[in-house]
């Protein structure tokens, strides 16, 4: 029973909707349990929650209430969806369980409910199969890899369940029932496999199932069937597609004429018939730099942004798309809309040296494929006998900062251009381009998408003609407008993240402007379709006086990629950090690479996707985009070793180097093996990783650092000089050699490994020797004591232990003469408090992290913010994440969960617990279910709830005070003391701990 409606409005879901109950206390969803007998069942919820708070529920069995306030956590956005389960104590035979809503905004959006019986129905230690994922994503259409990897998650009801072995079965969607191929993997733990079977058909659709035995060798049930389509396994696949384009735009390459005037943005058509019944239509397309497809005039799938900012010289992606609703009987058309996206004009640099390889002119690559239900295809690729003009998109001026102008001219429409019935007989035809040198792939990300929509009310008005709309969170995205003005009026819609006095504010001399030129026949609606911004804020201005308001709705767009992780504490400046910096991920995940910020500047900054990596894979599924970043990275390789400043780079970009900046290639390999166990991924790109170790190797004691730790609060002439730029590049050159040894060690290159070590050792003595001056790092004798300069050696490892704990005193000192202070830029914050934690100054971390005055997070919270700012005190930027990097200590030691990664086979939970804090907790769902901790303190007594994955072993540290017993849960074996925590071992399972006075 659903207590609302059966909605549709928002992605993501698995069957044909879900419940979105009333917005009021008490609404609920209700359902039966049936169970052969009584005792524990395990419920899974998948739910999704994009409002700003939780949503929590009281759960009834039976009429009887068993857990209140069981919480729904923000999810971010509708569209993402997250499992959370409870357990229950079930009769045996029919039982009623019931969600209730214990405030007026109601429970999440429930898609499904499912339940593990007591009886273990589900066989198999009560193991369910819970996500099933090819190649990394969810359902995807152009998988162009010959032998997929298909993944799964799990979960169970009883604790110490254990996965000894999985079996897959493939099936051919669109010929037969029987599996093509079955396969049984006799591993601990298991979790994925690879394909082997037959080759699979080119642009053909398939389903996969798997279920897994536990270690008394009983099998799960099946799971559900996991969908997904191949792409183009070979270029002949193809069928002749062409790159194409507007003629226009071939001889002129998008160039304003000598008067000044834009090309209008090329469109592309074509008509094709179906004359039988038909299985599905998938539609395989790449449009550079951005595109927006369409059949029969509808938009086809929900992809914004395609195909993905990628180095266009090396390779480019193209989307598969179902269009199997779109296509009709009859006669039906393919139309294509092009934009500049990021291949033209990046930055402030020309669009000439943006293109790389690249010429600048706007292309596509499509094909079409109809399948029908009698096993005969129809192909419809791109080619000369497409149609082709220009149309009403204006693109933005060169030089321009990257991708977020558009103009539109309603004058220059043509009503109907991608619909059977229009007469394109006007139109030229399209003319064929060459590829440059890029490859074309299948996407490997999940793409962007309108995740959200905020209707927005009555406007402020500054000034006669100037309407000011105010979203309330700062986003990324654009707005849709509908308006009522004469032909030739131009429109501006400016998209701000502050006011000057109530006017939109322009940061950093780079407007984000769109333009809309009205045509005179009344009320028209335009969204752009290949820009996004950063804004709170939008201002509509150029309306002829007394026009009314125009009717405004902010679309928030990002990476469609999933919530794995959430944080709560009684303290509402970490919950802010977390809620903020989770927002401001988001808001720079839109252009298929993590960017600094989603108003300044848009642009791939190495050291910004470094320093939040562990963040954002600690609060979302990142693997496939962090994946494809570190792919980037080494497409961006110079020829003498060295990288960019950021990647994504054009081959002419200007010649950026930076130690700190550059270790994100280290730093990205390292996460993603230890997060992720992505050795596959990391080993394709081992040669250019070794290329970067072996350039570092040459500037271990004078390398390049043009930024140091930038944005330190008392500015450059203080806390970050050039000497101090040369001490930070130094630690980092060491961080780079240690982590490329390592690396070599763990994918099996023991030569490489032992000589990066003894470079790294090298590198570590002279640091030591040039900087470690009376207990402390110093540039020079004299030289003022600064935090991050002593916080990163002791981080990274380069402090010799006998001096680690002075080091940390002094820097703990310095934050308590400071007023309990940070004095650290974007390097030393993130490591500032796990160090004072690590070496006995929890308080001292914690003061600073909480601190309400500049520079400070609490400083942030009171002026409004509700995503991260670039600097401490004053800022361009309100839209960048690399400050928030307090997010790892807060999950790792103020919530106590050190669990490091989705696919880690040990939970380590340790919370450290700061005066004047009384709760906080964490959670990551992993591929074995949700792995947990969370502790209250009341009365000087603790309560600490874990949760251990299947497939896990936990070892628990519970804290004590003053000579505390702990009163530990059946299942865990006490495993001795460390200092103040007592701790025990445990298998997987939800587990309670208390204290108590001895």
């Amino acid at each position: 029973m659903c207590g609302g409606a059966v909605a549709s409005n928002h992605s993501g879901f698995s069957g044909s909707g879900f419940c979105d109950t009333t917005n009021a206390v008490g609404s609920a969803v209700q359902f039966t349990i049936d169970s052969a007998a009584a005792g524990t069942a395990t419920v899974s919820v998948r739910y999704a929650n994009g409002s700003a708070t939780n949503r929590p529920a009281d759960v009834a069995v039976n009429g009887t209430t068993v857990q209140s306030g069981f919480p729904f956590e923000v999810t971010g956005v509708w569209t993402t969806w997250v499992t959370k389960s409870v357990t229950v104590q079930v009769a045996a035979g029919g039982n009623t369980v019931r969600l209730a809503a214990t405030t007026a905004d109601g429970l999440a959006n429930i898609d499904f409910i499912e339940a593990v019986t007591p009886d273990g129905g589900d066989g198999g230690d009560g193991l369910v199969i819970i996500r099933g994922t090819t190649q990394g994503l969810n359902a995807p259409l152009a998988v162009d890899n010959p032998r997929p990897e298909f993944a799964w998650s799990v979960t169970s009801s009883q604790a110490g369940a254990v996965v000894t072995a999985a079996e897959v079965e493939v099936r051919d969607a669109e010929r037969t029932a029987e599996p093509i191929w079955t396969n049984r993997a006799e591993a601990s733990g298991v979790a994925a496999m690879t394909y082997d079977g037959p080759a699979l058909a080119a642009k053909h659709r398939y389903t996969w199932r798997v279920r897994v035995r536990d270690a008394a060798g009983d099998w799960s049930d099946w799971g559900p069937d996991f969908r997904f389509g191949t792409g183009m396994l070979s270029d002949q696949d193809w069928n002749g597609a062409a790159w194409i384009s507007q003629r226009d735009w071939v001889a002129g390459r998008g160039v304003p004429a000598p008067g000044g005037t834009l090309l209008g943005l090329p469109l592309l058509r074509t008509n094709f018939s179906v004359g039988k019944p038909v299985a599905n239509a998938s539609l395989y397309v790449s449009g550079l730099g951005a595109y927006a497809a369409s059949v029969n005039g509808k938009p086809a799938g929900t992809i914004v942004l395609g195909s993905g900012w990628t180095k266009y010289d090396k390779v480019a992606y193209y989307d598969g798309i179902d269009v199997t609703s779109e296509v009709q009987a009859g006669q039906n058309t393919v139309g294509i809309a092009l934009g500049q996206g990021t291949l033209n004009g990046l930055h402030t640099w020309t669009a000439a040296e943006n293109r790389g390889a690249w010429d600048g002119i706007l292309r596509t690559r499509a094909l079409l494929q109809v399948t029908y239900a009698d096993g005969t295809t129809q192909a419809v690729p791109t080619s000369t006998g497409w149609a082709a003009a220009q149309g009403p998109s204006l693109p933005f001026a060169s030089p321009a900062v990257l991708p977020e102008k558009e103009g539109y001219d309603a004058r220059k429409e043509q009503p109907g251009w991608n619909t059977p019935s229009f007469d394109a007989s006007r139109w030229a035809p399209a003319v064929t381009v060459g590829n440059g040198a890029a490859r074309l792939q299948a996407s490997p990300i999940e793409p962007s998408r309108v995740v959200g929509e905020i209707s927005l009310g009555s406007p402020a008005t500054p000034a006669a003609g100037v309407f000011v709309y105010n979203v309330r969170q700062n986003i990324s995205g654009n707005a849709r407008i509908t308006l009522d003005v004469p032909a030739g009026t131009a429109v501006r819609i400016r998209y701000a993240e502050s006011l000057s006095n109530g006017r939109a504010v322009v940061a950093g001399n780079r407007p984000q402007d769109d333009t809309f030129i009205g045509k005179g026949s009344g009320a028209a609606t335009w969204t752009p379709s290949f820009t996004h911004k950063g804004f709170q804020y939008i201002e509509v201005s150029g309306l002829p006086s007394g026009a009314p308001a125009p009717r405004v709705t902010a679309l928030r767009i990002h990476n469609d990629i999933r919530s794995v992780g959430t944080f709560d504490s009684s303290n509402d400046v970490l919950n802010f950090v977390h809620k903020a910096g989770r927002e401001t991920i988001l808001n720079n995940f839109v252009l298929a690479a993590p960017t600094d910020g989603s108003y300044l500047e848009k642009l791939p900054w190495l050291g910004d996707g470094a320093l939040m990596a562990e963040a954002t894979m600690r609060n979302f599924d990142a693997r496939t985009l962090y994946i494809k970043w570190y792919n980037d990275i080494a497409d961006s390789l110079r020829g003498n070793g060295d990288l960019p400043a950021w990647a994504p780079v054009p081959t002419r970009a200007a010649d950026l180097s930076s130690a700190a900046w550059g270790n994100a290639f280290t730093e990205t390999a390292t996460l993603l093996l230890r997060d992720h166990d992505a050795k596959q991924a990391v080993a394709a790109r081992y040669g250019q990783l070794k290329a970067y170790a072996e350039f570092v190797s040459s500037q271990t004691t004078n390398p390049v650092e043009l930024w140091g730790d930038w944005v330190c609060p008392d500015g450059d002439s203080v806390c970050n000089t050039a000497a101090d730029k040369r001490l930070v590049a130094r630690a980092y050159v060491y961080r780079t050699l240690d982590q490329f040894a390592n690396v070599a060690q763990q994918l099996g290159y023991p030569g490489d490994a032992a000589t990066f070590a003894n470079r790294a050792a090298a590198a570590r003595t002279a640091f030591n020797t040039d900087y470690l001056r009376s207990g402390t790092y110093r540039t020079a004798s004299g030289a003022r004591f600064l935090q991050t300069n002593n916080v990163l050696p002791v981080a990274f490892g380069i402090t010799p232990e006998a001096n680690r704990q002075a080091v940390v005193n002094a820097v703990a000192a310095d934050v308590a003469a400071r007023g309990d202070h940070l004095g650290t830029g974007v390097l030393g914050t993130k490591w500032l408090f796990r160090v004072l934690t690590q070496y006995g100054h929890l308080d001292t971390a914690y003061r600073a992290a909480t601190q309400r005055t500049a520079p400070g997070y609490g400083a942030w919270m009171a002026a409004g913010a509700t995503t991260l700012w670039e600097e401490w005190t004053t800022t361009r930027s309100k839209g960048h994440p690399f400050l928030g990097t307090a997010e790892d200590w807060m999950l790792a030691d103020i919530a106590g969960l050190t669990q490091t990664g989705t696919n880690s086979t040990k939970v380590v939970v340790k919370p450290r617990i700061p005066a004047n804090l009384q709760r906080a907790s964490a959670s990551l769902q992993t591929n074995g279910g949700t792995a947990s901790s969370g502790w209250t303190l009341a009365n000087g007594h603790l309560t600490l709830t874990v949760e251990v994955p299947v497939n896990r072993t936990g070892t628990i540290h519970v804290p004590v005070t003053g000579g505390q017993r702990v009163i530990a849960p059946p299942g865990a074996v006490p495993a001795g003391s460390e200092g103040a925590y007592r701790l025990y071992t445990v298998p997987s399972g939800r587990y309670v701990f208390t204290t108590a006075n001895a």
